[in-house]
């Protein structure tokens, strides 16, 4: 009986460090996975931005050539 009783109060000791590492090991994989989606997360900002950039620069781009075609001709219209 005494030996069961020392390795239980073995076993009662060891619990607390063995949650503190599993709660460790919890903490590091947690972290982890909050990196990967941050990068994740700039990753597909970046690729919004560059996509949003291109677009908008497309629409300056069509204005432009609106603009220069349609004043060229209502200025033509003016000095007739």
């Amino acid at each position: 009986m005494y030996v069961v009783r020392l390795f239980e109060r073995a076993r009662e000791l060891a619990e607390d460090p063995l949650r503190a590492a599993q709660a460790y090991d919890n903490t590091v994989q947690a972290i982890n996975e909050a990196e990967q989606a941050a990068l994740a997360a700039i990753n597909a900002s970046e690729t919004a931005f560059e996509k949003v950039t291109c677009c908008l620069a497309g629409i300056l781009s069509i204005c432009q050539s609106f603009c220069i075609d349609h004043c060229y001709f209502f200025h033509s219209l003016v000095n007739i």
